[in-house]
This record gives C-alpha cells, structure tokens and sequence, in this order.
C-alpha cells in the first residue's frame, strides 16, 4: 500500500489544470478485471475509473448509494460482520475534498480516495449483480432502495458484553433490516484499506444477496434462523464464495491483512468439520473462527465443486455462472429447510445460538439436505461428494446420501 500512497500523493499535488466536465471519473483503488500474466490475477492499483451511477461528487450521492459519514449506530447485535441496528443518528454528509485534473476527480485527502473507492466497488458489485447472481438489477434495487454506506461511525451498545466482543474487529459489517453497509476505522494492520478492497465490499454485498434470497428479502432479529449459529455460518461461507464469483480472488483478506490469510483462504481450508468436533473448546482450535469456520468448510466445497465441473477461475463469466446456480438454490432453500425440520420433528427445538459443533451438526445437515434440494439432481450429485469431504461422510442423514447424492 505504501506504493499506492506515493502514487496518490504525487496525483493531488500536480492538480493544476481543473475542468467542471466529466465528474464522473475519479481515482480510486481498485481491482483490475485483467490477468496480470499466465494463471496471475493483476493486484490493486490507483488510477481513474468511471462511476456509472454517481450522481453528486460533492454529496457522494448516487443513483443506488449515498455515503455518510460519523453518526451512531445503535446497536442490538452483532455476529461477525453482521450487525442488528435499529437506529442510525446525528450522521451527516461525508467531508469530501477533491479537485479536477483533465475533468477527472482527484481526491485531496485519505478520506475522499476511499469515499471514492467504496462507492467504485459497490457499485460495480451492482453493475455484475444480474451476472454474478442472476438477479435482476431493478428487482433487487426495488427491494433494497437506496443504500446507505456507512463510514466510520460511532457504535453505542445496548449490551455492554457486545463493546467487549468488538473491540478487536477491523472488518466491514453489513446491517441486515436496514440495509446499511458499514466501514469501520481503518487499522494499522491494512495494507490495502479494507474500504477500497473490492473482494471484502463484495463480501459484504453478498451478505444483503443471503438476505434477499434465504431470507426471503425479510431479515428478523428474533427469527429462528436469524438466530441459528450455523446460517451465521453458513452466510459468511457464502458471503466468500461470492466474493471468489466477484474477483476471481479466494483469500478475501490477503490484500488488506496479510497475517490473516491463511484463515479465510476458501481454496486451501486444512481441516475438516470431523476436526472442529475433536477440538471442541479447547484453547487452541485448529479453526479459530467459530462459526466462520462452518462458512469456510462451505465455501471450499462449493469452491473445489465448480473447478470440478470445468470452472475456469480466471473467467468472470464462468465465475458468474455458478454464482447463479448457488444463489439460485439459496431462493428456494428456506422452504425445503422448513419442511425438513418438520418431517424430522425438530421445528419446535430451540435455535442454537452459539458455537458448539455437536449441538449445531443436526441444523448443518438440514441444511444441506434442504440446500442439495434446491438443486438440480445433476448439481446435487456433483455437489455432494465435497460436502462429504468436508463434513464427514456420515454428515449427510442417509435419506439425503440416497435421493440426492446418487
């Protein structure tokens, strides 16, 4: 990142020549489409790229997001990089400071560079939404609306255990309900800031695609699988699979937090959920995660699936067409959940709230029996056998193995 800043340093001072046309371009950091060299995705760069949608440079307001900035969010809950917020307040318009150079933007402070880069990647994360998910653009917007994107605002904690729980996160969070994506302070560990990454805002985005597809576009605090440790699980596994669908990336966090790596790399997962039962609580699990880990397994396996049918992970379009299939699936996957728990008589249990892979392996199983449901049967069988590697292969209830396994 240190390259980026002597890059950017050097575009705000040369700032002599200023235009009122072509707003619409700015410098931002962002991630190159292009293969660098054979099998090599290129790295993030600096340089001006044109956003579609911008609407007021001076407001950050466009025709799908509107950044804001400061403010409190009121915060109920939080699981990993979701958070239940019933308020937002005292926010304001961001503080953006940019001059022209040839009609193009050029920021004139951190804040503005990364204003102007978040807005390019969820706005690009829109763009390929029709590509990546196979939802429709103006269905999905008609459903989210114009979406708020957070920076660094204050948290207020209902729950004093919450405050506590935070304190270490550097990541970005998506409130579901309010539809709002968070940026939180940046952190002396980022390289790359997480606010420009384009694979953790395409995570993030990806968490309000579960919201609109499992959840059926009705995200409750209260709801039986809101509340599920395992459909935490499993969102943040899909959450990185889309990420892969979106930047051909697999390891969402290398470019900001190096050190970080090995933990979300959804191709290189060394364990299997046979080895998260055997560490149990111990003090120092193989998987450190929680329930990420269950995302993790998840994510590989729809991963290695994909190459496994053919998918070359360098092709956006390729990418994009397993993307669909997945989100596709997860559509109808509530309803097929649903009806599993009642045929196994267990919809009257209680929602398992917190880590603990025995207690949560029968909701993990209904789930992919639900999920390989949604598939075609040719998907499903495909599917299985790295469900299977992942998870045991006594995971899966018999009856799944024999009707959509073979």
């Amino acid at each position: 990142m240190k390259t980026l800043g002597i890059l950017f340093a050097v575009g705000v001072t040369s700032c002599t020549q200023l235009s009122t046309e072509n707003r619409d371009k700015a410098y931002v950091v962002y991630l190159p489409d292009t293969i660098a060299s054979q099998h090599t995705l290129a790295p993030f760069t600096l340089g001006p790229q044109t956003l579609t949608t911008l609407t007021d440079a001076s407001q950050m307001k466009g025709q799908y997001f509107q950044i804001r900035q400061g403010g409190a969010l009121h915060i109920q809950d939080m699981h990993g990089s979701l958070i239940a917020s019933d308020k937002y307040t005292n926010h304001k318009p961001p503080a953006v400071r940019y001059t022209l150079r040839d009609g193009i933007i050029v920021p004139s402070d951190y804040n503005t560079l990364m204003f102007f880069s978040a807005f390019y990647g969820f706005e690009k994360n829109f763009t390929n939404l029709d590509t990546n998910t196979g939802i429709s653009k103006e269905d999905f917007h008609n459903w989210i609306g114009n979406v708020q994107i957070i920076f660094e605002p204050s948290l207020l904690f209902e729950n004093p255990t919450l405050f506590i729980n935070s304190i270490e996160k550097i990541n970005a969070a998506y409130a579901p309900g309010q539809k709002q994506f968070i940026l939180y302070q940046r952190s002396s560990l980022e390289a790359v800031p997480l606010a420009s990454n384009l694979q953790v805002i395409s995570h993030e985005f990806a968490h309000a695609v579960f919201e609109y597809t499992f959840f059926k576009k009705h995200y409750n605090p209260e709801g039986r699988y809101e509340q599920e440790e395992t459909i935490r699980g499993i969102n943040e596994g899909y959450a990185d699979f889309a990420s892969f669908v979106a930047t051909g990336r697999t390891a969402i966090t290398s470019a900001s937090i190096p050190i970080f790596t090995g933990q979300r790399d959804i191709k290189t997962v060394n364990y299997t959920f046979q080895t998260l039962l055997q560490d149990g609580n111990t003090p120092n699990p193989t998987c450190a995660g929680e329930f990420y880990c269950y995302g993790s397994l998840f994510a590989n396996a729809l991963y290695q699936w994909s190459i496994s049918q053919g998918l070359n992970p360098y092709d956006p379009n390729q990418r994009g067409h397993f993307g669909s299939i997945v989100t596709a699936a997860l559509l109808k996957t509530q309803d097929f959940l649903t009806q599993r728990l009642e045929d196994l008589d267990f919809s009257n249990t209680p929602p398992q709230t917190t880590y603990n892979p025995k207690a949560n392996s029968p909701m993990l199983a209904a789930f992919f029996h639900a999920f390989l449901q949604a598939l075609s049967h040719a998907q499903s069988v495909s599917l299985c056998p790295f469900l299977q590697n992942n998870f045991g292969s006594d995971f899966l209830q018999t009856d799944t193995v024999a009707t959509r396994c073979h």
